[in-house]
């Protein structure tokens, strides 16, 4: 994935990479999802351009921007950057079996909500 990091947060990217990697490795199979490495590099770069201290205008937190109530949810510390990945993995797991494993679909939820994407599906709306 070809992404342009702002030099003040180059630092947390490199560290942030590994963690990824790992992230997106299924801990039972140990098989590497290429494309969910790829997602999570995204959403980093997309929600909070690598910077592990961001906070959206709805409250979103970290490198993975969790809302409060998300990250309560799955136990994640939106602070601690391998938490935040880690959390963020596991939850885009959940979100891809809960759409039969469409990344588009998965990837919207995870910005717009769950349920946002769940109403919209059923009403198009």
């Amino acid at each position: 994935m070809a992404i342009t990091i702002p030099g003040k947060y180059y630092e947390t990217y490199k560290a942030a990479l590994p963690i990824m990697r790992e992230a997106a490795t299924d801990p039972i199979t140990k098989q590497f999802d290429q494309k969910l490495y790829d997602i999570l590099q995204g959403i980093a770069y997309t929600e909070s351009r690598f910077n592990p201290n961001a906070v959206s205008p709805a409250g979103a937190k970290g490198l993975m921007q969790f809302m409060p109530g998300t990250a309560a949810f799955w136990k994640v510390n939106p602070n601690d950057i391998a938490s935040s990945i880690h959390g963020s993995a596991k939850y885009m797991r959940h979100l891809l079996k809960l759409f039969n494993g469409n990344y588009e679909y998965a990837v919207r939820a995870y910005n717009w909500g769950e349920g946002n994407m769940k109403a919209y599906l059923k009403t198009g709306l």
